[in-house]
């Protein structure tokens, strides 16, 4: 095991497999081996296109333990099983599985309540589901994990999405402009916020769009969303002729252009 920990931390993928492998073949039965090889298999270092097949049979090894009784309810790698199982039924995309990924997830709660770390994982299974009532829920537990720790940026832009898609624009509007003042120098954010604020076809929205787009040119200026975006908000803004002019300026002399980079193309 102190083997199979060094070679991953030193990114030897394949020694570490081999070690985390004999070690779970010690003993098969070992749902902690189980868990700590099939996480190996999911983390970062094992990065080979067989890594959902090798893990998917572990994960199941888990699940059948819990559901048989081996395991107590709260056992922490019981938990991680669903967590995981559920993330990859909702990744399929199918509404049959969102329903089984939702269900598998709810059997983690303990006294009828999630762990945060479960909430968010939820957030995002019935934030992909197509009716209302569920993404209702799933902005209320982003609002519920909000109360007791600040969001990630990914998170708080879910949150805005899930405003939107509802048809609630001020909570939208207030999360947006709370999220770009958490995270400043993000060109994500600013894009989302721009992408609404056209959608919205208002006048008032268009020069908010402006404003943002001038911030996102100056965190982002070569990057294809705000070459994008300075056309469509010239479009809604009848200012076609400044924007061809500015995005002519960012093209390279082709004539001292040997070879096009992807971002020059």
């Amino acid at each position: 095991a102190f083997l199979a920990k060094s070679y991953e931390s030193l990114g030897r993928w394949f020694d570490a497999e081999t070690m985390y492998r004999a070690s779970y073949e010690l003993d098969p039965s070992n749902i902690a081996q189980a868990h700590q090889l099939a996480e190996f298999y999911l983390g970062n270092v094992y990065r080979q296109p067989d890594r959902l097949e090798k893990a998917t049979p572990l994960i199941n090894q888990i699940l059948r333990a819990g559901a048989d009784g081996k395991l107590p309810k709260n056992d922490p790698s019981l938990l991680w099983a669903r967590r995981v199982g559920a993330k990859l039924l909702a990744s399929a995309g199918e509404y049959q599985k969102l329903l089984k990924a939702e269900n598998l997830l709810a059997s983690n709660s303990q006294g009828d309540t999630l762990s945060l770390e479960d909430k968010l994982e939820m957030a995002a299974i019935l934030s992909s589901r197509p009716e209302p009532v569920s993404r209702l829920k799933a902005a209320g537990l982003l609002e519920e994990v909000n109360q007791i720790q600040p969001l990630t940026e990914q998170a708080n832009l879910q949150l805005a999405e899930l405003y939107f898609a509802l048809g609630y624009w001020p909570k939208c509007n207030q999360q947006l402009q709370q999220t770009i003042a958490r995270f400043p120098n993000s060109p994500a954010v600013r894009e989302s916020y721009i992408r609404k604020l056209l959608t919205r076809g208002d006048q008032r929205s268009y020069a908010t769009a402006t404003r943002e787009l001038g911030k996102l040119k100056e965190l982002s200026p070569t990057s294809q969303a705000a070459f994008e975006l300075s056309v469509r908000v010239a479009n809604k803004t009848g200012k076609q002729k400044e924007a061809r002019a500015d995005l002519l300026k960012l093209l390279p002399k082709i004539s001292d252009i040997k070879t096009l980079t992807e971002d020059q193309t």
